[in-house]
């Protein structure tokens, strides 16, 4: 992952960090000793990456740093979440994560690769080849059994989400923002079982019960 970053210009690792830490729903909280991350396990699971592989150490100074605009939750139709933020005073930026074959849907270009001293994002149009080389990606990691994440943002004028002098602006709709995305990642993630899943389900295969799927949390 490391060798991964340095292909890629500063301002793409603060445009990464801000997509991960700004748009989530963990945090942080102290249980019983020190603190941890608490929350949805896919947001928990990204966080670290950040903190481990990224050099982010305190995630609610980063979310401070943020000015947050609009959010949109995870909704299970859409199958994505989003975060607006302000940019500069004409300019706002876009944050959404979601099931990967979702946001890819949306995407019409790509962050290029570029020196680590470059300033700026750049961004390619996302060739057919892009498209199919990235599905492939998101087949094999669901294949895998991980879930499969994609992050994607894209600029908007300021007066689109805050409206003009001329125009009050009570809200954006998340399908009027969702389009001309910029694609920024894939990631899989490996949700393993508890140790004593197997046991449990060697029991239901024993009293002739046949189980399709293992999720969610067991609460006593």
């Amino acid at each position: 992952f490391p060798e991964a970053m340095n292909r890629y210009p500063v301002a793409f690792r603060d445009l990464l960090v801000k997509s991960i830490t700004a748009n989530s729903t963990a945090f942080k909280e102290e249980r019983e000793g020190p603190l941890e991350l608490v929350g949805n396990k896919t947001d928990i699971a990204l966080l670290h990456l950040v903190q481990e592989h990224l050099g982010v150490h305190d995630i609610s100074r980063e979310r401070a740093d943020i000015d947050t605009l609009q959010i949109y939750p995870f909704d299970s139709t859409r199958k994505a979440m989003a975060l607006v933020y302000r940019v500069d005073h004409s300019r706002c930026r876009v944050l959404v994560k979601g099931a990967a074959e979702v946001v890819l849907r949306a995407c019409t270009t790509i962050v290029a690769p570029g020196p680590s001293t470059q300033r700026d994002i750049s961004t390619l149009e996302m060739s057919a080849t892009d498209h199919k080389t990235l599905n492939r990606a998101i087949k094999a990691y669901a294949s895998a059994s991980l879930r499969t994440i994609g992050l994607a943002y894209r600029d908007i004028a300021m007066e689109l989400v805050t409206g003009n002098e001329s125009q009050e602006k009570a809200g954006i709709g998340f399908e009027e923002l969702f389009g001309d995305m910029t694609w920024i990642g894939l990631f899989g993630i490996h949700d393993p079982l508890r140790p004593e899943v197997t046991d449990a389900i060697q029991q239901c295969h024993s009293a002739g019960v046949k189980v399709k799927m293992v999720t969610g949390k067991l609460k006593s």
